[in-house]
């Protein structure tokens, strides 16, 4: 089973308003799509998917889209672990270098 399959609602509600946000930047700048692709690299169609907000699309389409439309710059905060609250709460030097499956377990 594919992660789209199962993606919960909030989380591809989060991706199509940042495929909104994608497509409605581009246009206040007046960026013809075709410019879009010049500078990300992507197929049309990849690039269509990435503004409909599409969770089949590589997270670096997103990336590339919004670097094209200088907006890439909050990328890293994503996963900053400065402000993970929940993971401030377990050291970090206390954390396992690698996870591994129980032995047994599927």
């Amino acid at each position: 089973m594919r992660a789209v399959d199962i993606m919960p609602r909030p989380l591809a509600r989060e991706l199509a308003s940042l495929g909104r946000g994608i497509a409605i930047a581009r246009r206040r700048r007046r960026i013809p799509v075709s410019v879009m692709l010049e500078r990300t690299g992507l197929a049309k169609r990849t690039y269509q998917q990435v503004e409909a907000g599409d969770a089949s699309v590589a997270v670096a389409a997103y990336a590339m889209a919004l670097y094209a439309l200088g907006l890439s710059s909050g990328i890293s905060k994503l996963a900053d672990p400065s402000l993970d609250e929940t993971g401030m709460l377990v050291e970090l030097d206390q954390l396992p270098k690698r996870l591994r499956r129980a032995k047994g377990s599927s």
